[in-house]
């Protein structure tokens, strides 16, 4: 029988975790016939083979392997390419879906076509790192820039419907882009018409990071994709960056770390750094000034 929902779960080099997320799926419950994508974007770490294990909980599986890998909009466009159901659901190899997951993401597709579930970090990160960024926990998230309203979810936690992929395409796989690939996708549903809904009984335990290089670059790499965000949907209407707030923005940065007082403030303040680093460099990848 051809699923009528796909769970796809794109993954490099996740073979410590991906197994707990893959044992999280196959205790989840769907009325009709499902299936798990699992996308293995050139990891060289074995992870193919765990999703492989897993067959006999999850016997409606594919396991995708690529090549090179690097991109995670490639490879959510792989998983697309081969997924059978008309409900796409999406989320990370190192995350947990909550019990009820499935189930509460095909609800909100019944009255929606994109749909951004609550993310919840307490489970699975020590006390210490949980203020190191804002993590979407009670709503959608709006655009930190004025006069630019639409709303945008985290790609590990959301659903969208074939409708949708009709209507606007598939991920966009622009090396900037790709950083803030789940913005980009929320962005241009809003302005094809399509309104965006939030689940919040659709909960995914997060890992965040708990290595201050680690904090460091995923912050780097999400600020150099923001600046990528504003460069292609500038002409869309979205408001260039204001150049004076991000210039302010630099006097936080050695204020925030005289504050600091412990291991938590300063995996605060590492985020704060490299994000402004990561707009410079997105600045100059981009050929935008957006300090």
């Amino acid at each position: 029988m051809t699923p009528d929902v796909s769970v796809i779960v794109p993954c490099r080099n996740a073979a410590a975790e991906l197994g707990d997320q893959l044992r999280a799926l196959a205790a989840q419950s769907h009325d009709g016939p499902w299936e798990v994508v699992v996308v293995d974007d050139g990891s060289t770490d074995g992870t193919s083979q765990v999703a492989e294990d897993h067959r006999p909980v999850l016997p409606a599986l594919t396991v995708v392997r690529r090549t090179g890998g690097g991109n995670v909009s490639a490879a959510r466009n792989a998983g697309i390419a081969v997924a059978r159901g008309d409900r796409l659901l999406f989320c990370d190899a190192d995350d947990v879906v909550a019990p009820g997951w499935v189930a509460a993401m095909v609800e909100a597709l019944a009255t929606a076509d994109i749909v951004g579930g609550a993310m919840d970090a307490v489970p699975l990160n020590p006390a210490w790192v949980l203020g190191s960024r804002a993590t979407q926990r009670e709503g959608l998230q709006t655009a930190d820039v004025a006069g630019w309203d639409l709303l945008h979810g985290g790609p590990g936690n959301l659903g969208i419907t074939r409708r949708l992929l009709d209507a606007i395409g598939p991920f966009d796989e622009d090396e900037g882009v790709a950083r803030q690939e789940g913005v980009d996708l929320f962005f241009r549903a809003q302005l094809a018409g399509f309104t965006p809904a939030f689940a919040p009984d659709a909960v995914v335990a997060i890992r965040l990071r708990t290595s201050l290089r680690a904090v460091y670059r995923q912050a780097r790499g999400w600020a150099e994709g923001s600046v990528a965000i504003h460069r292609k949907f500038a002409p869309l209407g979205m408001p260039e960056p204001s150049r004076w707030r991000g210039l302010a923005a630099w006097v936080l940065v050695p204020l925030r770390f005289g504050a600091v007082r412990g291991r938590g403030d300063l995996a605060r303040w590492v985020h704060l750094l490299g994000w402004r680093v990561g707009r410079l460099r997105g600045s100059v990848r981009e050929r935008m000034l957006a300090p």
